[in-house]
């Protein structure tokens, strides 16, 4: 049985979106806020501008009288549960906390005792302790765990991924203490398939980081790789159809080298922190360095490439 949460979601883009209308689908009672206030009329008129989440899902779900979106802060009073969802840029080669630190400020003007703080947002381990847990007891006097659940759950969205959704993507929780840790399996665990908790906020924080890293390592395996057999005249993709039906070759490590090559978006991979934008439904440009240096040149030859590869629609691989 669902225990059924009055639930925020602070920030509306690729993460936060899905979020709320798969925790509103499954009977809790959410507000969706941002500060865009272009971005929330939209989506109070039926406008996703979210990839995963279509016009009819977002309708549907908007006419169960469950699902509300809002810029005005006031309007978040009455909740219960905070999801932070808010991106984290770099900066400077470090993660930008503003847009955190401003969510934070929000969710302060209307936590209370016994309420939960998730925070989802990608970033480095202590976070949520060190900074979110700080500047809530300052706003408001409450203290975690103490006084309301206090929890770091790492978003693992993809956008465009046709197999891997919110809903069957294994879900890590780690809260500050064994009672925020139930509550927010309890609460992912009514809108997701598999809950798995670990130890604290930290953990689960350096789970994202750990899991980030592996990815960008492999993705930057490949495009050196790429660089080189291009330079051979090897046919790289032909040559890993062949290693990846290897026992040792998880589908896992099958998807990784191959997210160079994939088509869907183009997409730019930062050391431990990443984002993703769509841009172009032909072909996606993965970069293994946020700091390009003598690769620029090669970036700025690989982007034309691309694009003229979009306006004709054809198919593409990642190219020296």
């Amino acid at each position: 049985m669902v225990t059924t949460r009055d639930v925020c979601v602070i920030g509306l883009g690729y993460v936060g979106l899905p979020l709320a209308c798969a925790a509103a689908e499954a009977g809790h009672r959410v507000t969706g806020y941002d500060p865009d206030r272009v971005r929330v009329s939209g989506l109070s008129q039926g406008r996703s501008p979210v990839e995963d989440v279509e016009d009819r899902w977002l309708e549907k779900v908007m006419a169960t009288g469950r699902l509300s979106f809002t810029d005005d802060p006031a309007d978040i009073e009455g909740s219960d549960t905070f999801v932070i969802c808010v991106p984290t840029p770099l900066k400077e080669k470090s993660p930008d906390l503003t847009m955190v630190d401003s969510a934070v400020d929000v969710v302060a003007k209307a936590l209370r005792p016994a309420g939960m703080v998730i925070l989802e947002s990608t970033t480095y381990p202590g976070t949520t302790e060190d900074r979110v847990a700080p500047r809530l007891a300052e706003a408001t006097g409450l203290r975690a765990p103490e006084d309301y659940h206090l929890v770091f759950s790492p978003e693992r969205i993809d956008p465009g991924n046709p197999v891997y959704s919110l809903q069957n993507t294994p879900r890590v929780v780690g809260g500050l203490g064994p009672a925020a840790g139930d509550a927010a399996t309890s609460f992912y665990s009514s809108f997701i398939d598999k809950v798995h908790r670990v130890s604290g906020p930290r953990e689960a924080e350096m789970a994202k980081l750990l899991e980030n890293t592996y990815r960008h390592v492999n993705i930057a395996l490949v495009n050196e790789m790429a660089v080189f057999c291009n330079e051979l005249g090897i046919d790289l993709w032909d040559a890993i159809n062949e290693v990846v039906i290897m026992p040792v070759f998880d589908k896992e490590a099958n998807a990784i080298t191959r997210l160079a090559a994939e088509r869907g978006r183009v997409a730019m991979v930062r050391l431990a922190f990443e984002t993703a934008r769509e841009a172009n439904p032909a072909a996606k440009l993965v970069l293994n360095d946020f700091d390009l240096g003598p690769d620029y040149e090669r970036l700025i030859e690989e982007c034309r490439r691309l694009l003229e590869v979009a306006a004709s629609s054809e198919p593409v691989a990642w190219a020296s």
